[in-house]
């Protein structure tokens, strides 16, 4: 049979077909920017951990074509969770099968901007977490430090004056270097100043930089118990007589002192509505655990916290931290007492540490920050229950030292008086480890990056203990 289309006819449908095909790629404006500002404009705007700005068309325009390749592998938005968890986490920053789409589709049209209005922007207040809204009513810093441009700089212990003289409650905080490139990771804890010391200028550490905020004990001595041994055992180190525990341990490392925490890619803590964080009356000093570390050329930072207060009215229930390490087995083997793990061997590649701790009253699970370093692959918390069953709190199956998230419990998890949370932990020294540096050295454990560390912190309140801050306790604030 022969055809009886036209040229003319032809033209029409070839029009009509591009038309259709133009009609149906997505827009800037319409379908991208909605799904960037959500999901990305937190890390992807002006001074913040990410490379580019991703605010507008025209930042975002040139690296559509990377958008789609990292999205589309699953690489941004980072996420490390396993992805079938028994308990979500609140603010899942995950994109679904359909948001990739709409970013790969985009990139493969021509990254358009679109002829509808330009959509606002979110607005944020400078250098603060987006997700608080709104400015922080407090901000303390440490003075600003020299780093070195190389050798191992210890970890340093600096104090500061808070502004508080009562009861202060806080329903989110954020620690934030100002050169993120030289922070390996850094904690704050509310303590009282240990009896005959003083506060004033004095070496970081011996033979390091003079700097405001060092301790000196009664003996003239620098106090460096907080961490310049090894940041992995930091809160055993700290005198259990700084914090304000009484008989409300839980467990005994228990410190209700710890106030902010700051990792990689992390370093906002936001508790729920009757939940706070508090420095009390009697802890009127900040101390600052500070690990640094060398980039090759000197350098200078400064670790500021920021503080957005809560409404002393609808606290309820204090947070409070641990390690859950109380008991350790490395390899298959326990370790006693104050024993030393043992090194990873080179090219090994799978080197577990279970580690564990069990609780003798009732808890309400509220976050997880799992720290390691480059040869971390795994950490996976698990609730032993007394009645004998388990379940999985939470897994970081794709561990990335590049990215330490706290993950927080979309809905915290109340465990029974008894109940001992466990801490699954692989490392892999490996050719199979992508950013292992050097799989054929042995790797022993302590602060630098190039050491490895195992950090199963969590976060908890204790159930029977409403507002413990109106209760009189001799020596307690």
């Amino acid at each position: 049979m022969k055809s009886f289309v036209t040229p003319f006819v032809s033209a029409v449908l070839v029009l009509g077909a591009y038309s259709l095909a133009e009609a149906q790629v997505p827009t800037f404006n319409k379908d991208v920017a909605p799904i960037l500002y959500s999901k990305c404009a937190n890390c992807h705007r002006p001074g913040e951990i990410a490379p580019m700005s991703l605010l507008s068309y025209r930042a975002a325009r040139p690296w559509a074509r990377a958008i789609k390749a990292k999205v589309v592998a699953r690489e941004m938005p980072p996420w490390f969770l396993d992805d079938n968890p028994q308990h979500p986490v609140a603010d899942a920053n995950v994109l679904t099968q359909a948001q990739i789409n709409i970013l790969a589709a985009w990139a493969d049209g021509g990254a358009p901007e679109g002829t509808e209005p330009a959509p606002q922007p979110p607005q944020f207040v400078d250098n603060v977490n987006a997700a608080i809204g709104r400015a922080p009513e407090y901000t303390l810093s440490t003075p600003t430090i020299d780093i070195p441009a190389s050798g191992q700089f210890p970890n340093i212990n600096v104090w500061t004056k808070t502004p508080f003289t009562e009861n202060t409650f806080f329903e989110a905080t954020e620690m934030r270097p100002t050169n993120r490139s030289v922070t390996h990771h850094a904690g704050t804890f509310a303590l009282a100043m240990p009896p005959g010391s003083s506060i004033g200028r004095g070496p970081a550490f011996k033979g390091g930089p003079e700097i405001d905020g060092i301790l000196t004990k009664s003996d003239g001595t620098i106090d460096d118990g907080a961490g310049a041994e090894a940041a992995e055992f930091a809160t055993s180190q700290i005198s259990p007589a700084y914090f304000d525990e009484g008989p409300r341990r839980a467990r005994g490392n228990t410190h209700n002192g710890i106030i902010g925490h700051y990792a990689p890619a992390g370093g906002f803590l936001k508790y729920p509505a009757d939940m706070v964080k508090r420095i009390g009356a009697a802890n009127q000093y900040v101390n600052w655990l500070l690990h640094y570390t060398v980039t090759g050329k000197p350098e200078k930072v400064r670790m500021d916290m920021f503080l957005w207060t809560s409404d002393p009215k609808k606290a309820k229930y204090e947070a409070v931290g641990s390690l859950m390490d109380d008991v350790e087995i490395v390899n298959g083997r326990e370790l006693i007492g104050r024993e030393r793990r043992p090194s990873i061997k080179p090219f090994e590649d799978k080197y577990t540490v279970v580690s564990m701790t069990a609780f003798d009253s009732p808890v309400t699970i509220l976050n997880f920050w799992p720290h390691m370093h480059l040869r971390g692959r795994q950490m996976k918390f698990v609730a032993a229950y007394p009645d004998g069953h388990e379940e999985t709190l939470l897994d970081v199956a794709r561990y990335q030292f590049d990215w330490q998230l706290f993950y927080f419990l979309e809905k915290p998890v109340k465990l029974p008086a008894g109940t001992i949370v466990r801490a699954e932990t692989l490392y892999d020294n490996s050719l199979k480890n992508k950013v292992n540096p050097a799989p054929q050295i042995e790797v022993p454990w302590g602060a630098m990056s190039w050491d490895e560390m195992h950090f199963p912190f969590v976060e908890f309140v204790l159930d029977n203990d409403v507002q413990p801050w109106t209760k009189r306790r001799s020596g307690t604030n």
